[in-house]
């Protein structure tokens, strides 16, 4: 009796094992419309972002926080798309350099080029030594 006892235990375990749910992934560490360019750079910079429509133009407000404890440089640029998914032109479009002291937040906000964007991304890498 002592083996199948035994048996049934097990069996019993390994279906609640099996029952048992695994947790929920974490969520994502970056808003969808954040790009981190630079795979190294990934973590070590914060980010929230919102949006928000004024006077038929789109502003993001994109704030930003150094995760180091030593100071950091780092290059961004926004990209705007309209209703289809097309980039739009910006004239003014480069890539900006922002400084950072240790664990130090910024606002790194943008207006869109035109009233007719609707989706955006911001571009995060390390600073590139060819201007």
């Amino acid at each position: 009796m002592s083996f199948h006892r035994g048996l049934a235990v097990l069996v019993l375990a390994g279906v609640l094992a099996g029952c048992h749910s695994n947790p929920p992934p974490p969520p994502p560490m970056y808003p969808p419309e954040v790009r981190i360019d630079s795979p190294d750079l990934y973590g070590k910079i914060g980010v929230q972002v919102g949006t928000r429509i004024d006077q038929g133009m789109m502003f993001v407000q994109c704030q930003v926080t150094n995760g180091c404890s030593c100071p950091i440089e780092i290059e961004y640029q926004y990209y705007w798309f309209d209703a289809t998914g097309t980039a739009l032109r910006d004239p003014n479009a480069r890539w900006a350099l922002a400084q950072f002291g240790p664990n130090e937040f910024k606002a790194l906000d943008k207006n869109a080029p035109t009233p007719g964007a609707v989706r955006w991304e911001v571009h995060f890498r390390w600073p590139s030594t060819i201007h």
